[in-house]
Parts: C-alpha cells; structure tokens; sequence
C-alpha cells in the first residue's frame, strides 16, 4: 500500500510540475482581438507593440524617423496620446524588473528608456541606457528576455543576446523545425512561457513557430487566420505583447492583435 500511495504522489507532483512548466494554455487558432490604429503621420513600417500591465496601456511605435508616431492606446484599444518616438525606433518593450519603457535603435543607436508621464503615457522623452549599439544588424529589433534580463534579436537560425552593458551572452541556435528564408528576418518573440520562450512568425505558412531557450522545437504551432485579410511581413511589422501577436498594416496604419495565450 505504501508503494502505491508513494507512487501516486509522485505522479501528483509530475503533474503539477507540468502544469507549472506549461504556464500557459496556447491558443492554436487564434482570431482577431484588438486593433490599435495610429493616428499620427509619417512611416509605414510598425516595428513594436509594447504593454504596460500596471497602467494596463499598450504603446505602439512607427520606425524610420525619430519624428514618427509614439503613441498610447488603453485596452480596448482606444488611442490616448500621440507624440513623436524621440529616436530611430526598432525594438520596444516594458521592462516588468525596473518598471519602464524601453527600447533599442537603429544602426549606432543602443538601449534608451522612454518616458511615461503620471498617467503612464509615452511621452518620447528619452534616458540612454547604453549608446553602444550592440546588435545583429542595423535593423534589429530587440525585445526583452526578463527572466535573464538581457536583449535578445534574431538573425540568421541564431537568437542573440545580449546584456545591458552592450556584452554578447552565449547564444541559441535553432536547431530544426523551420526555414529561415521564410520567417521574419529582424523580428524575434519572447513569451516567457517555459518550453516555448521563443517565439519566430513564419510568413510563408501563416504560422508562430516556438522554441525553447536550448534551441529546441516546441511541437505546437500557431496556425494564423488565412481569411480575414491578415498579411504578414518578412520584415518588420510584428510585434508580441500581452500575450498577443500583434501585425502591422500600413495600409490602414494598423496594429492587430492575436491573442495566442490564455
């Protein structure tokens, strides 16, 4: 009898730890959630989605021109401030260790904060954190590992990372499980979900592929909706937030969002 109670415990423990290692639920087929339409002009190319669950604001950010769109939406997607990004955008996120808005820049630019004022809103006004670029290529874009806290980018089969002092860490090379020619060039996710840390959008296939921080294929793909008008870039124009996958539309000036975790 002992034998069974110690066996059935264990099984118990087995499966809380998978439960914890989980995290979270993937949704396979997501549908549109959210749309975040910027207001200001000039760009066409989206190159972040970030949020800040605190104030429960997004911000979403045109790349190209420090004079482009910063703007701050609430979480029904209502646009609540526009001002200008300050500096040459690529990557941004919201830093949940140090409670701010971040992001990394074009070709020399390194790592900036980006000011909120009281009510949580961008305002464009920027702190350097690391004027060193330390990235890939000169259109990176960053996104924040904050279990590590460092930068990681994608290029090439390989995530980059790197830490805040502008130091290259070891590296991940992806190791299977899809073509490099067909997943978005500059744009890498990061879920923070065990298993499934890293996240790449395959454009050919309509699909978010994840991998875990060895490099290895998770089994489970996104499949994205092919009949809604959804386009998918090779370049730019994706971004991850809030447990969304959110995909850029210069046409309508748009960000959508898909949630793919629940």
């Amino acid at each position: 009898m002992k034998k069974y109670i110690i066996n059935f415990m264990v099984a118990l423990a087995v499966l809380f730890s998978i439960n914890i290692y989980a995290g979270k639920k993937l949704i396979t087929k997501p549908s549109k959630d959210l749309e975040l339409v910027i207001k200001g002009e000039g760009g066409a190319r989206g190159s972040a989605v970030a949020y800040n669950p605190k104030k429960r604001l997004y911000y979403a950010v045109i790349c190209g021109n420090e004079t482009f769109p910063l703007e701050t939406f609430d979480e029904q997607g209502h646009n609540l401030f526009s001002t200008q990004a300050g500096f040459d955008v690529r990557g941004m996120w919201w830093n949940p260790n140090k409670k701010r808005l971040e992001a990394n820049g074009y070709g020399e630019y390194g790592l900036a904060v980006i000011g909120t004022n009281a009510s949580g809103f961008a305002t464009g006004k920027l702190d350097d954190i690391n004027t060193k670029s330390a990235k890939p290529n000169e259109n990176s874009i960053g996104t924040l590992n904050y279990n590590d806290d460092e930068i990681l980018y994608y290029a090439n089969s390989y995530i980059n990372r790197y830490g805040y002092d502008g130091k290259e860490h070891d590296y991940i090379f992806l190791t299977d499980g899809f073509e490099p020619d067909d997943v978005n060039e500059n744009t890498v996710i990061y879920t923070g979900v065990k298993g499934m840390e890293i996240g790449l959008v395959d454009y050919s296939e309509g699909q978010v592929i994840f991998f875990n921080m060895k490099g290895e294929k998770y089994p489970e793909v996104v499949d994205l909706p092919k009949d809604d008008g959804l386009t998918i870039s090779d370049a730019f124009k994706i971004s991850f937030a809030n447990d969304r996958v959110w995909f850029f539309n210069a046409d309508n000036r748009t960000w959508t969002g898909y949630k793919i975790f629940e």
